[in-house]
């Protein structure tokens, strides 16, 4: 007995130094492990679980069960939604492909993926369009929050994948966000709105993540749905002013964790940091945003400064030769771009500048709400030209609501 009890002390005291040990050591490797590496700040990736599936969904035996279901499924608004479904799997497909080899066949693969999820989304939206008014409403509103979300999942995938390959995504992109628009025209604002309000999952930064999706749809969407767009940027960027304003300084490194997370260029990145800034944030978090965007303006100003002149003049040609939407921050970044170029392309600049300065007068005088002209203000620094197109134009609309008023009487 007095044996067994000595092994059975000495096998405690084991296990209990073992614990001990692996205790220690996770103690350890967290102090080491730094809580604000990029890798340690979750992204709010695009899972199976964003898009209402299980990962299994993209199996043979899945796929196949989801066929043999739309087959015999005659209700229009379910064929709707069984379309939906096959389109994400297609998406998650191609995810999942890109996430693996880059030999030609997984990309012909993967290439494939995506024309099949361009084909059976185009199929659910010439579904949707033959339902009555009531069920209609119901499919368009999860079409809507999933095509935020699909167009998130594309944008991460392109950087992951061969610059041919990125290109093509990008264009199906496009492709996708034109498509949406043609069945949006007439409630894009209301559509748009009521989407981002159900993608946004509460967490401190997944507004970051939408606003980058809705500043993409700006580059593509025609200059008619500027103004009901850039409304809905501004009501996003509400959103997560107000989820930024208790931030402490730690969380304050975690939105910059989060910003460089995010799969977007550097301009893109540069006019999404622009349009964070806002008068109800406290001072040091604004002071914060415009440190950031200062550090981003002099990496873009270096990395441009050491390209050859055929890639400056490609650079130019993709990052400030597009959208139809006068931005203030690419007015900022061109000024910083002209001082690293030869006198030929200093000119290029300049013209494109200037275009850039005449799409924000077209924007100033598309604008009817107040609040987005003052926000439009506050990002234009050294343009009095623009500042007086501002004022002019709330002079107008203030104009316009009291003559409104008075016939109302």
């Amino acid at each position: 007995m007095g044996v067994l009890k000595m092994f059975s002390l000495s096998l405690v005291l084991c296990f209990g130094l073992y614990a001990f040990a692996n205790v220690a050591q996770a103690a350890i490797s967290a102090e080491m492990e730094d809580p604000m590496s990029l890798s340690n700040v979750m992204l709010d990736e695009i899972t199976a679980e964003s898009l209402d599936l299980e990962e299994k969904d993209t199996t043979f035996w899945s796929r196949f069960k989801l066929g043999t279901r739309s087959i015999f499924t005659f209700d229009s608004s379910k064929q709707a939604a069984i379309d939906l479904k096959k389109a994400n799997v297609k998406l998650l497909t191609a995810k999942k492909l890109a996430n693996g080899s880059t030999d030609s066949k997984t990309q012909e693969r993967l290439q494939k993926a995506l024309e099949q999820y361009k084909s059976k989304m185009a199929s659910v939206e010439k579904r949707i369009q033959k339902l009555p008014a009531d069920k209609k409403k119901a499919i368009s509103q999860r079409i809507d929050e999933h095509h935020l979300k699909q167009q998130q999942l594309l944008r991460d995938l392109g950087e992951k994948l061969p610059e041919q390959v990125k290109d093509k995504i990008t264009a199906v992109r496009k492709d996708r966000i034109e498509a949406w628009y043609t069945h949006h025209k007439n409630k894009l604002e209301t559509s748009l709105e009521t989407a981002t309000r159900a993608v946004d999952n509460g967490k401190p930064f997944q507004n970051l993540q939408i606003m980058a999706t809705l500043e993409e749809m700006e580059d593509v969407l025609p200059a008619e749905a500027q103004a009901k767009l850039r409304t809905v940027i501004n009501k996003t960027q509400d959103r997560l002013s107000e989820k930024l304003k208790n931030l402490d300084e730690k969380d304050q490194v975690k939105s910059d964790k989060y910003l460089e997370g995010i799969n977007i260029d550097e301009v893109k990145k540069i006019r999404l940091i622009n349009n964070l800034d806002n008068d109800n944030l406290p001072s040091n978090l604004r002071d914060h945003i415009k440190n950031l965007q200062s550090a981003h303006l002099d990496s873009l100003e270096n990395r441009f400064k050491n390209l050859s002149d055929s890639e400056k003049n490609s650079f130019l040609r993709k990052n400030f030769e597009t959208g139809e939407n006068g931005d203030a921050s690419k007015v900022e970044m061109l000024k910083r771009l002209e001082r690293n170029t030869s006198s030929e392309l200093k000119n290029k600049i300049r013209a494109l500048n200037e275009e850039e300065q005449i799409r924000l007068k077209t924007r100033v005088k598309n604008t009817s709400n107040k609040d987005d002209l003052l926000k439009l203000e506050r990002q234009i620094k050294d343009l009095p030209v623009i500042h007086k197109e501002i004022q002019d134009r709330r002079a107008l609309i203030n104009n316009n609501e009291v003559n409104t008023s008075n016939r109302r009487r």
